[in-house]
């Protein structure tokens, strides 16, 4: 994949990521704010449904109709309860009830509230207002009718309330003050309603809100996973390429090598030991068999395209391998392994040799390296540790590219064909750092 072509992919994918959240962003800011505004527009609708109430008791109790009573009262239920309506109440001076009509929910003499404030009684409210300011009495010695005008009509009820009565004359004394009188309970149908739907469009636009963001998620990681099979696709067709490139100049370079290296050795045995021309012999021998063994290795990396399984023991397997290097050189553990495991013991000792190898060649003089081989959550573990000087951070998985070699006479090949052979068993091969030192190689196989 080209620089350029994975950035601009990279950018796509964060840029649809971004736009998903933001939209997310934007449908719960806007939903929220529409749900509060219908709060605040429920409240309000609830305060002039509650005032409406208020004014039908002071239209029914009016002065010139006589003091109030539970019966007219009860006209005023009647004909407000399909609104919401649910008790109405009259409280005196000294919180005394002198009519009521419907059931309160809460007692109606207990926590008034202020006059023209809304409480909040569970599903209901109440509302409290000033009670219709009673007729004046007649003068003495005058019955009602006697006087020839008609006495003056009572002052206007004010909007929130009735208007407070004229003060008194001067030297009159301040007459007892009245507590709230109009008493009013109602269940806010039209604000409740009202509420519901804003709540049910909150929801709506949550679930909306969520599935974006969800939907913006799901998309960018399937356009992770689909960058990362594109590239893992890339680095196959390149090794495939490198593998037959390497099997051509393998097979091409073979022979003649084969030929230069038998001359170079008859050469050699044909001069004296200790001369200078001898010794010259005897390096061109030793860079052919480098070149032998470079072109095995270009051929084995070629070839590992399949695997032919039988059950073989783990344990003699990982002792052949240690037998065909130096076994004094290293400290085995088969305790747990399986008895038999389903894998190529041809290709599985391939890989066990240059792990082992390499471990060999990192580790100290006087120092041996670990190998061991146990079952493990279902999956055969080979388990090789040195004593060397580790890896370095961030270059795990760079061992394992071909041709990659931190030796001087190496060909950076083994771990390249390890990981090949391991992947054609279906299994994965890790390199890490040892907590007490060491690099540690971990090869894992799933039952076949």
């Amino acid at each position: 994949m080209k620089p350029n072509s994975a950035r601009s992919r990279a950018l796509s994918r964060w840029g649809l990521l971004i736009v998903a959240l933001l939209l997310g962003l934007a449908v719960i800011s806007s939903t929220l704010r529409a749900y509060l505004s219908a709060k605040s527009l429920g409240m309000t609708l609830a305060q002039g449904q509650a005032e409406i109430f208020l004014r039908a008791v002071r239209i029914r109790l009016r002065p010139d109709r006589g003091p109030p009573s539970s019966f007219v009262l009860r006209a005023v239920l009647e004909e407000h309860a399909p609104d919401g309506l649910r008790y109405v109440g009259i409280v005196g001076p000294g919180r005394k009830l002198e009519a009521s009509a419907g059931q309160a929910l809460a007692d109606p003499l207990l926590n008034l509230p202020s006059p023209g404030t809304l409480q909040i009684l569970g599903p209901r409210m109440r509302m409290v207002a000033p009670p219709p300011p009673h007729p004046p009495p007649p003068p003495e010695g005058m019955n009602e009718g006697d006087h020839e005008h008609p006495p003056p009509p009572p002052p206007l009820p004010h909007e929130f309330g009735f208007m407070p009565p004229p003060p008194p004359p001067p030297g009159a004394g301040v007459p007892p003050r009245a507590d709230p009188a109009m008493l009013v309970e109602f269940e806010p149908v039209l604000s409740q309603k009202l509420i519901r739907d804003a709540h049910l469009n909150l929801m709506i636009g949550l679930v909306a809100a969520f599935v974006l963001l969800a939907a913006g998620g799901v998309f960018w990681r399937l356009s992770v996973r689909a960058e990362q099979a594109d590239a893992a696709l890339a680095k196959q067709q390149h090794l495939a390429a490198l593998g037959e490139m390497s099997a051509v100049l393998a097979h091409e370079i073979r022979n003649p090598l084969a030929a230069a290296k038998g001359h170079a050795q008859l050469l050699a045995e044909q001069l004296p030991e200790g001369d200078r021309p001898r010794r010259s012999a005897d390096r061109v021998v030793a860079a052919m068999a480098r070149l032998e063994e470079l072109t095995n290795n270009l051929l084995d990396f070629a070839r590992a395209g399949e695997i032919r399984r039988q059950d073989v023991s783990p344990s003699a397997l990982l002792n052949e391998a240690v037998e065909a290097l130096e076994p004094d050189s290293f400290e085995l553990d088969v305790k747990s392994a399986p008895q038999s495991w389903s894998l190529d013991p041809l290709r599985m000792k391939q890989v066990l040799v240059n792990v082992l190898e390499n471990a060999l060649l990192a580790s100290p003089d006087g120092k041996v390296a670990h190998a061991s081989v146990a079952l493990r959550s279902s999956s055969l573990v080979f388990q090789v540790r040195d004593h060397g000087d580790g890896v370095p951070e961030g270059q795990e998985e760079l061992a394992f590219e071909p041709f990659h070699t931190t030796r001087v006479r190496g060909t950076g090949l083994g771990l390249a064909i390890a990981r090949r052979i391991v992947q054609l068993h279906g299994g994965s091969i890790q390199l890490t750092n040892h907590p007490d030192g060491g690099a540690v190689v971990e090869i894992q196989l799933p039952a076949a």
